[in-house]
């Protein structure tokens, strides 16, 4: 990639004002409503035929029908296509790129990065369980108990919904498990979060830390969990560290999808060993581990960084 005289960067900035980078996130975030409306539309005149779900009285009575489930994962995976995906491939017609070149989708990913990026991900989970713990402990202030106890009954509803749709035992309940819960989200929200949007709110800010903030606070926003927010955060900034430090979007995906995948084989365990205390989800790490973890997270941020060649300002972004 040919070197530019930081002077030309600033120049084309001054030609583009923020206000039009603004614009354009408004714009993405707009197509992202229009894609879940329409591929909402899509699930619901596909499953139709056979059932009445996403309009049942009761979600968590109808799961407990297993035979019901697959009609969670069906109309997930197409909501998840519409929300993320379609953004991402008809933004890109905007400025006159094509969607596979615009998002990175065809760079191939340093092997090397990926094994960084793996182990990135097992060796921060004793950090990122703390950060959980610490979370679940979260609560408003005085006089406002009526919306606590809101939060924790949606918080409670999601957490036993999400137990009954993971908890087929066959094979194929495994696959399709993780196709929607690991696969789908992990390509799908790495290109709209770590691709997309955050090229766009580096145009916006021309700072690559606060377009990371930025892009892992609506991470965790969008997935509308209060109780597991700054854990959400915290992958949020991670990922978005991948994808400067690497240049490379398929560094952010694989990790995404290794941290879902590792959640759904701790479900799938622990529902088979309910008595293991190291698999709920409240287990304390001890600190020494904590600790460990969160050097073994600097300490691979810095090998990625030094192995890869995306490391000056924004163009690990680009």
């Amino acid at each position: 990639m040919e070197n530019k005289d930081p002077e030309e960067e600033v120049e084309v900035y001054e030609r583009k004002p923020r206000l039009l980078y603004v614009m354009q996130f408004l714009v993405f975030i707009g197509l992202a409503f229009m894609g879940a409306y329409l591929f909402h539309m899509i699930a619901v005149a596909v499953l139709k035929p056979f059932t009445e779900y996403p309009f049942v009285p009761d979600q968590l009575e109808f799961f407990r029908d297993s035979s019901n489930i697959r009609y969670f994962w069906i109309y997930q995976g197409i909501v998840s296509i519409g929300t993320f995906g379609f953004p991402c491939l008809v933004f890109p017609l905007y400025h006159r790129e094509r969607p596979l070149e615009y998002l990175g989708i065809k760079e191939r990913p340093s092997l090397k990065i990926i094994g960084f990026a793996i182990l990135l991900i097992l060796l921060s989970q004793p950090l990122v369980t703390w950060i959980a713990v610490q979370n679940s402990s979260f609560s408003l202030p005085p006089g406002m108990e009526e919306i606590q106890e809101q939060l924790d009954r949606l918080h409670h509803s999601m957490t036993e919904l999400q137990k009954l749709v993971t908890s087929g035992t066959g094979p194929l309940d495994l696959l399709m498990t993780l196709l929607v819960m690991a696969v789908i989200p992990a390509i799908l929200e790495e290109l709209f979060f770590r691709k997309a949007m955050l090229r766009i709110l580096y145009d916006i800010s021309r700072n690559s830390h606060v377009s990371i903030v930025l892009s892992s606070l609506l991470f965790a926003l969008v997935h509308g969990e209060i109780y597991y927010f700054m854990p959400l955060f915290a992958m949020g900034l991670m990922l978005g560290y991948l994808a400067l430090f690497s240049g490379n979007i398929w560094i952010p995906i694989v990790a995404h999808f290794i941290n879902n995948a590792l959640a759904v084989v701790q479900m799938k365990m622990l529902q088979r060993y309910p008595d293991t205390e190291l698999l709920r989800e409240e287990y304390q790490f001890p600190l020494v581990f904590i600790l460990l973890s969160a050097l073994c997270v600097i300490g691979l941020m810095w090998l990625i960084k030094r192995h890869s060649n995306s490391i000056e300002d924004g163009k690990g972004l680009d």
